[in-house]
């Protein structure tokens, strides 16, 4: 996937979770947890949202994705690293080890808040 084609999907999608090769990862169940210390955030039309892209693709290890998020309120992207967990509990004790304030939860295509 090249940079047009992950700003149309964001875009229309509000966020995507990429693999290392940069394709559009989905599961029907499981939890998607962000990791602390990778989020970079940059408005969508950005000359640098390629280069960190890039960056961020080559920083991502085995079992690691792409995660991007689109805040529609003022056009920025928050681009991070994740990992998927099948466990809820095992989401939510490595979510909050990240000082993460949500999970995304597969099965419902949404954001779970942590108390």
């Amino acid at each position: 996937m090249n940079n047009k084609q992950i700003i149309q999907l964001v875009t229309k999608q509000g966020g995507a979770t990429l693999t290392k090769s940069l394709k559009a990862q989905i599961y029907n169940n499981g939890y998607q947890v962000a990791l602390a210390g990778s989020e970079v955030i940059l408005d969508i039309t950005s000359p640098l949202f390629k280069k960190v892209i890039k960056l961020q693709q080559k920083q991502l290890l085995k079992n690691e994705y792409l995660g991007l998020w689109l805040n529609k309120d003022n056009n920025k992207v928050y681009i991070d690293k994740s990992i998927y967990l099948p466990n809820k509990q095992q989401a939510i004790k490595l979510a909050r080890a990240n000082k993460q304030i949500s999970i995304f939860n597969w099965a419902i295509q949404n954001d779970i808040k942590l108390k």
